[in-house]
C-alpha cells in the first residue's frame, strides 16, 4: 500500500513494526494470516480510508491493524500449556502502540514444535478454550475443525523482516568489532611510535657515549704519550748526571 501521501495515519508495514522471538517468525506469520502481510494504522477512519482506497485503485486486498488504547486482556486464568507449548501472543513485541491490537489477533493461538504437539494442545485445551488454534513452527495451523498448511512459495514478510533485523544487528555489531579494531591499531601504531622514538634516543645517546668514550681515549693516548716522554726524559737527564758525576770521580 504505497500511498502514505494520502493516508496520514498510515504506520508502516506490520512486519517492520514487530519484535519476534527467535525461531517463531513462521509460526506467527501463519498465526496472524493476512494481517502479517499487511499495514498498520493509527485509527479505524485511516483504516476505512485505505480499503476505500484499494478499491478505488483496483490494487487488491490487505491486512490492515489499527492501533488502538489498552484492551482487555484474556479473561480470567489461561490453562495451563503442554510442556514445550507456548502462547503465541508472548512471542512477539510490537512498536507504534499496536501491542494490544496485535495480541487480541492472537488470543488463542498456542506454539508447538510440531503436528502431533498441535493435536494434543486441541484435545486438551478445546473442551475449555474453543477458540484455541495451534500452530507449529513451520507455520501448519489447526484449529477447531479445520487446518491450513502445506509450504509457501515465498518467505512471510515478518521472517524477511527478521532476517533484515538480523542482519542490521550483525552490521551493527561488526562496526562496532572494527571501530574497536582500528582503535587497537591506532593505539598500536602510537605505541611503535613512542618505542621508535625510544630506540632512535637510545641510539643517540649511545652514539654521545661512543664519541664521549673515544675522546677520553684520545686524552688517555696523549696522556700516556706524556707520561712517556717525560719517563725518557728524566731517565736521559739521570743518565746525563750519572756521567758527569763518573767524570769527577
Amino acid at each position: 500500500l504505497d500511498a502514505g501521501d494520502r493516508l496520514p495515519g498510515l504506520l508502516g508495514p506490520l512486519a517492520g513494526l514487530l519484535s519476534v522471538a527467535p525461531g517463531a517468525e513462521a509460526a506467527l506469520a501463519a498465526a496472524l494470516g493476512g494481517l502479517a502481510e499487511g499495514v498498520a494504522v493509527a485509527g479505524a477512519a485511516d483504516a476505512s480510508a485505505a480499503l476505500e482506497l484499494l478499491k478505488a485503485q483496483g490494487a487488491g486486498r490487505v491486512g490492515i491493524v489499527i492501533q488502538a488504547g489498552p484492551g482487555p486482556g484474556p479473561t480470567g486464568a489461561r490453562p495451563p500449556l503442554p510442556v514445550g507449548a507456548r502462547w503465541a501472543d508472548e512471542l512477539v513485541e510490537a512498536s507504534g502502540g499496536l501491542g494490544d491490537s496485535v495480541r487480541r489477533a492472537l488470543t488463542g493461538v498456542v506454539l508447538v514444535r510440531d503436528l502431533a504437539a498441535a493435536e494434543r494442545v486441541l484435545r486438551e485445551l478445546g473442551a475449555t478454550l474453543p477458540s484455541v488454534r495451534a500452530v507449529t513452527e513451520t507455520g501448519d495451523l489447526l484449529g477447531p475443525g479445520w487446518a491450513m498448511g502445506g509450504t509457501v512459495a515465498d518467505q512471510s514478510a515478518i521472517v524477511v523482516q527478521a532476517a533484515i533485523d538480523e542482519a542490521s544487528e550483525a552490521s551493527d555489531a561488526l562496526a562496532v568489532r572494527l571501530e574497536r579494531a582500528h582503535a587497537a591499531l591506532d593505539g598500536a601504531r602510537a605505541e611503535e611510535a613512542a618505542r621508535l622514538a625510544d630506540v632512535e634516543a637510545a641510539q643517540a645517546a649511545q652514539i654521545a657515549a661512543d664519541a664521549r668514550r673515544s675522546a677520553v681515549a684520545q686524552r688517555l693516548g696523549r696522556a700516556d704519550q706524556a707520561v712517556r716522554s717525560a719517563t725518557g726524559e728524566a731517565e736521559r737527564l739521570r743518565r746525563q748526571r750519572d756521567e758527569v758525576e763518573a767524570s769527577r770521580v
